[in-house]
């Protein structure tokens, strides 16, 4: 088994996650993708992901197929308010 790789800016990404109010952190093979609070569920996001990986449930944006994106970003071009992040 080999030991996790670490990112040298995790402390400042750890203290901009604890600074954002997120509705939802979706995580799988080094793709993550954020949701704040201020997420209205428009579904513009869902609307522009190529790969289809977003849904809107109970108005507030999910990403259950994370697994599939492409890291292309253009939810996060796309979302009105910024609600959301890929990294």
């Amino acid at each position: 088994m080999k030991g996790m790789k670490f990112n040298k800016n995790l402390k400042t990404k750890k203290k901009e996650l604890l600074n954002t109010k997120c509705m939802g952190i979706f995580v799988s093979e080094g793709k993550r993708i954020i949701v704040t609070n201020d997420c209205i569920g428009c579904s513009a996001c869902m609307d522009n992901c190529p790969a289809g990986v977003l849904e809107i449930v109970n108005g507030i944006c999910t990403a259950p197929r994370i697994d599939e994106c492409l890291q292309c970003h253009l939810c996060e071009d796309n979302c009105p308010i910024n609600a959301i992040k890929v990294e």
